[in-house]
C-alpha cells in the first residue's frame, strides 16, 4: 500500500467505491480539499463528502472512511458492488 496518496489517486478510489451509484469528485483550494457527490440511479444526490488533505492522503484514513460510508449506504438499503481498497 502506498505511503501518501496524491489528490488524483484519492479521487479514482472515491469514484470507484460506490459502484453501482455514481461518484463525481471534485479538487478544491488548490488540491488540498477533496469534494464528492454520491448518486443514486435517478441522479438525486444521496451522501455527499468533503475531505482535507489529511483525510484523503492518508491510505488507512482513506480506506476506513470510504468503509464506513458503503456500510451507511448499504444499511440504507442500496446494494453496492463489491470493493476492495488498492492504494
Amino acid at each position: 500500500m502506498a505511503k501518501y496518496l496524491s489528490i488524483e489517486q484519492a479521487a479514482r478510489l472515491v469514484e470507484t467505491a460506490f459502484s453501482p451509484l455514481r461518484c463525481a469528485t471534485e479538487q478544491r483550494n488548490f488540491d488540498l480539499e477533496l469534494g464528492a457527490q454520491i448518486y443514486e440511479s435517478s441522479g438525486k444526490p444521496i451522501y455527499t463528502l468533503s475531505l482535507k488533505q489529511r483525510q484523503f492522503s492518508n491510505p488507512g484514513s482513506l480506506n476506513s472512511l470510504i468503509e464506513q460510508i458503503r456500510s451507511l449506504l448499504e444499511g440504507n438499503g442500496f446494494q453496492l458492488d463489491s470493493w476492495t481498497f488498492q492504494a
